[in-house]
């Protein structure tokens, strides 16, 4: 009888013993498995949301990106076995450059770069806008821009009218702040060959500037992304994950890799420019007269003083619209109307969306007191 209790005794506890172990191997090393799917899914789901994104904004985008070709007639050397010549020399015209633009406006207005004018420009040359779906229109009229490196187009149809099936492209707002670190989309034609090439990256730095490069426009405050930028995209939009345009592709390194560079844009910027064109027939850019670099926290510990953000006015140049406002060597410019200049933002973008001739009124850092000050922009 003893034996027989004993031998319940052990079966009971072995069966208890097998739940619980089995319990902890199901609740631990089961849910580690459940765990892992859980995050492979959640992974998969992540990566498929950014990669549908990613195609609905090049897709929406894409409408409002179109090439630029050049031609010109160029004298062509036809050989003919019956000329005692041997041929003879006729003009063709013929694509001699090319590059890629934004379309900004119904009424038939495209924004690219100066320079993709500028270098195959000349007296003979003829410029033209092919759209994603082939559709071509000749430029009518150009205008630069006297600093950066921005030009704008006008395109008409056959009748002498706007297209009435261009797309204008959207653009970020004028207080939208573009950070390092988030998703940056170049569309363009690439190598002036392949249109609607897009890339993908992020903005890896703000506020560069490019001293070196053999150009009469201003390379300053520029956009840094690793998004490839390749000959023939110059002159088409840097967007953000929502297919906004957030910049004018503008340059690469030559030496470095993944290292392209955007002129900012926003809503402001673009009608501003804009306005000039269609009012005043020219653009213009305002003019502070102040030389400034953006301050950092390392810049405002060399300085000794308090405040980081902003930009720092290095010199005020004399009989100039800062200098007749008051504003003094060592003075911080911390908002233009309401607006905060931040570390590496684009204070000079921020300023060319006002016209020459418009007053300001900046929050400054004078003597480590915070004050206003009206100034009337100048003309450059």
């Amino acid at each position: 009888m003893k034996i027989k209790i004993i031998v319940i005794t052990f079966c009971v506890a072995l069966l208890v013993n097998m739940i619980f172990w089995g319990g902890i191997w199901y609740f631990y090393f089961e849910d580690q498995d459940i765990g892992e799917d859980s995050e492979t899914l959640i992974k998969q789901e992540v990566t498929s949301d950014l990669e549908q994104t990613l195609i609905n904004s090049i897709d929406y985008a894409g409408e409002s990106v179109v090439s630029i070709v050049a031609t010109r007639e160029l004298d062509t050397f036809y050989e003919d076995p019956f000329d005692f010549f041997g041929g003879q020399m006729e003009q063709e015209r013929q694509e001699i450059g090319g590059g890629s633009g934004i379309i900004v406006s119904e009424d038939g207005y495209i924004m690219t770069n100066e320079h993709v004018i500028s270098e195959a420009g000349g007296a003979s040359t003829d410029f033209s806008i092919v759209t994603r779906d082939g559709r071509e229109y000749e430029v009518e009229n150009i205008w630069f821009d006297p600093v950066l490196d921005i030009a704008i187009l006008r395109v008409e149809d056959e009748d002498g009218q706007p297209p009435s099936d261009i797309v204008p492209a959207d653009f970020i707002p004028g207080d939208e702040v573009v950070e390092i670190g988030q998703f940056a989309i170049a569309i363009g034609n690439a190598l002036s060959e392949f249109q609607d090439s897009a890339t993908f990256g992020i903005i890896s730095g703000k506020g560069r500037d490019l001293e070196d490069v053999p150009a009469d426009s201003l390379y300053v405050g520029l956009y840094q992304t690793d998004a490839p930028i390749n000959p023939g995209n110059s002159g088409g939009p840097l967007l953000d994950l929502s297919g906004n345009v957030i910049g004018v592709n503008t340059a690469m390194s030559a030496i470095g890799q993944g290292i392209g560079f955007s002129i900012p844009v926003n809503e402001d910027f673009l009608d501003s420019t804009l306005d000039m064109v269609i009012e005043d027939g020219q653009i213009q850019r305002p003019f502070l007269g102040v030389a400034h670099t953006n301050l950092n926290r390392g810049m405002a510990k060399r300085l000794d003083i308090d405040h980081y953000q902003g930009v720092f006015i290095e010199e005020v140049v004399s009989g100039h619209p800062a200098d007749e406002a008051g504003l003094s060597q060592g003075d911080i410019i911390t908002h233009i109307d309401g607006y905060e200049v931040g570390v590496g933002d684009p204070f000079l973008y921020n300023l060319f969306t006002y016209k020459p001739g418009e007053q300001v009124e900046l929050t400054v850092i004078s003597d480590g007191e915070e004050k206003t000050i009206d100034v009337v922009l100048g003309s450059r």
